[in-house]
């Protein structure tokens, strides 16, 4: 039974609790004011789909709810062609330093996560790389290996996400034995060793993974880049990894090589301008009034760019070389004209300035995609922020434009579909990158060598799918449009 207390309050007390009350709430209202007039003055001004914003918004909402509900969100039968990318993050600092490779508490590895079996909560992980310079590196964590144990809890559908959070100096990671008869039969996961690893605080992963040559029996020279990510630097400004890359493409060039595989397949964006300077060393014929990539912004800074700086500032030009503010800092090692066979490793996260690479590079040249289908984003993002406000730490990530190839092409929102269908993971036996058995670079390796790849060794597992990608695939999932010079009022652009 419900229970009410009368109670007797005068006039002048009442007055004053809904003075109270009511000043609280316009503090309040006025604290979200001022970072939403923030977030819809730029969204007004820069948001692709500007001309979708709603004629009245609720600017009382926290700012990520505010954000949020100005989006034109994608819906598969309503809007089909709407927003699946922007988003906002309360720190700006820590959004850029996630663009830039940096990880705020680095557990050493990607991974991926399944079910162990059909009607089972319980989930296994399998490693699909090791970064370098980690305690999981030095502690001897390998690719293809699994683990079903995080801090000695058992990884389920429920509570894989919490226990794959981790934030603490040290963790621990129980392994799994891929079990065998004694006919090399596949028999089950057997326990393995619980080990402890270190987790290492505002990590900076190199994208540069591994560049190697090899040599086939023909003598074919084959060059090999694992590039994880588009990014100039780690934020210092020494556009050290746009350096690193163009250092493999000078030993690729000292060797003479006449094949190139580059491996995207764990590189789900960046940075435009890093794109750009790889596509040059890549384009058969290097030439700075060709075309890589053009954008299509909203009406409004369209209009803008056309009128102020004409035509060519929608477009993106190939280029010799590096460059900061406009003054070149070193020349590119351009291998394109000699390269007789050009293959890109491709996966499910392969996304955005690796699809635009790949996009940019197919109206110049056959582009062989060999692995998974592509993500499927054909659009850029700007980074937005107030480098010394206060009372603003917001930091935005709106889609701004859609960008297409010199021959007008765009139409991948599904994703590229690999000329190769190939799968590296989930399976017994991985091998490491690198290793020229390997199921992706191996099949780029025999059509190389002119022959006919069979079907990828890789041994079933019978697992389930249950794919989930770790925090820093995700976080680098756009690319961001560091090109041209943007007008009004932006704070930073990336």
């Amino acid at each position: 039974m419900n229970r009410f207390r009368a109670l007797a309050v005068s006039p002048v007390l009442l007055f004053g609790v809904l003075l109270l009350i009511t000043s609280c709430k316009d503090e309040t209202e006025n604290e979200h004011q001022y970072v939403n007039d923030w977030i819809w003055d730029n969204m007004q001004t820069y948001y692709y789909w500007t001309d979708k914003l709603p004629a009245e918004s609720d600017k009382t909402l926290t700012p990520d709810a505010y954000f949020e509900s100005l989006l034109y969100t994608y819906d598969a039968t309503t809007q089909p062609d709407g927003d699946r990318f922007s988003w906002i993050q309360d720190d700006y600092q820590s959004l850029q330093d996630g663009l830039s490779g940096i990880v705020e508490q680095e557990i050493g590895f990607d991974y991926r996560l399944y079910l162990l079996e059909q009607g089972s909560d319980n989930v296994v992980g399998q490693i699909t790389y090791v970064k370098k310079g980690t305690s999981a590196e030095q502690t001897g964590i390998k690719r293809g290996m699994w683990f079903d144990k995080v801090n000695n809890v058992q990884l389920t559908t429920s509570n894989y996400r919490q226990a794959m959070s981790i934030y603490t100096s040290s963790y621990t990671l129980s392994l799994l034995n891929e079990g065998y008869d004694d006919m090399g039969r596949f028999t089950g996961f057997e326990s393995g060793p619980t080990l402890e690893l270190s987790t290492q605080a505002d990590y900076a992963e190199h994208p540069v993974y591994l560049d190697t040559v090899y040599t086939l029996d023909d003598q074919t020279k084959v060059g090999y880049l694992v590039y994880n990510f588009f990014a100039p630097d780690n934020g210092d400004g020494n556009l050290g990894y746009d350096k690193a890359v163009n250092q493999a493409f000078y030993r690729f060039k000292n060797h003479g090589i006449t094949h190139l595989v580059l491996d995207l397949r764990y590189n789900s964006g960046g940075y435009s301008s890093s794109g750009t300077y790889l596509a040059s060393m890549i384009v058969p014929v290097l030439r700075d009034i060709d075309v890589y990539t053009y954008y299509r912004y909203n009406e409004a800074l369209t209009n803008y760019y056309t009128e102020r700086y004409g035509g060519n500032s929608l477009k993106t030009f190939f280029t010799t070389a590096i460059k900061k503010e406009g003054q070149v800092v070193e020349s590119l090692n351009a291998i394109g004209q000699n390269l007789q066979g050009f293959y890109v490793l491709t996966g499910e996260y392969t996304a955005s300035a690796s699809e635009q690479l790949i996009n940019g590079l197919k109206a110049y040249r056959e582009v062989v995609l060999i692995g998974d289908q592509t993500y499927g984003k054909n659009v850029a993002s700007i980074s937005i922020y107030e480098e010394n406000d206060p009372k603003n730490t917001w930091g935005l990530q709106p889609i701004v434009a859609k960008f297409f190839n010199k021959n007008g092409q765009s139409d991948f929102t599904a994703g590229f579909t690999p000329n190769y269908q190939v799968d590296d993971m989930g399976g017994l036996g991985v091998k490491q990158l690198g290793d020229q058995e390997e199921a992706l670079l191996g099949t780029a390796l025999t059509l190389i060598r002119g022959q006919v790849p069979d079907a990828p060794a890789l041994r079933s597992s019978g697992l389930q799918p249950k794919q989930i990608p770790s925090a820093g695939v995700l976080q680098r999932g756009l690319i961001i449009d560091n090109g041209p010079e943007f007008p009004l009022k932006i704070a930073h652009i990336q």
